[in-house]
């Protein structure tokens, strides 16, 4: 319930113990799913957010990855679980971190070293890449061009260039 409210803040840490967070609703989301869908998992503690348990699949095929991506907490999740392979596992509708963090314009939230060409370029249940879901759902001004230059040419790398990108998404966000 707390997780779905959006803070953990009333609760002791007695409360916030492994098996109350692991605990399933109908659709299999746990509170560690909720917590990283509002972007709360920093309320989590940390011997809790462990690659096991951040990696509980819902009866959508989302783990905790995915619903971080979505409320741009990405960043937030311990670097063991930030691989390649986690990153692109597909939901049950074929959308990767990438494709969920673009619904919302949070592209800037993915680390870069996952922008490749691959990643970029595969498609969703609907055949849209991450860009292409960015674009649909209102937020095309948000992928740098240097992302679209990495989708179109497989030679092209972001790391190290989306840096001034970032910043800047950044401080608009907080001026939103």
């Amino acid at each position: 319930k707390a997780a779905k409210a959006g803070s953990f803040s009333e609760f002791s840490a007695d409360e916030l113990n492994e098996h109350n967070l692991l605990l399933r609703d109908d659709e299999g989301n746990t509170a560690l799913h909720w917590a990283a869908a509002k972007g709360i998992l920093s309320e989590i503690p940390g011997h809790i957010l462990t690659p096991h348990n951040l990696l509980i699949k819902n009866n959508h095929r989302a783990t905790c990855l995915h619903l971080a991506s979505l409320g741009g907490c990405l960043r937030d999740l311990p670097s063991d679980i930030l691989t390649m392979e986690n990153v692109l596992d597909e939901t049950d509708t074929g959308c990767t971190c990438l494709h969920l963090a673009s619904i919302h314009g949070l592209l800037v939230d993915i680390p870069d070293q996952f922008f490749t060409y691959e990643a970029l370029n595969m498609q969703n249940r609907n055949s849209q890449t991450p860009i292409e879901v960015a674009e649909v759902s209102g937020h095309g001004d948000r992928v740098p061009g240097v992302l679209r230059a990495v989708a179109a040419d497989p030679n092209v790398s972001a790391t190290g260039k989306l840096i001034k990108f970032k910043e800047s998404m950044r401080k608009m966000r907080w001026q939103i």
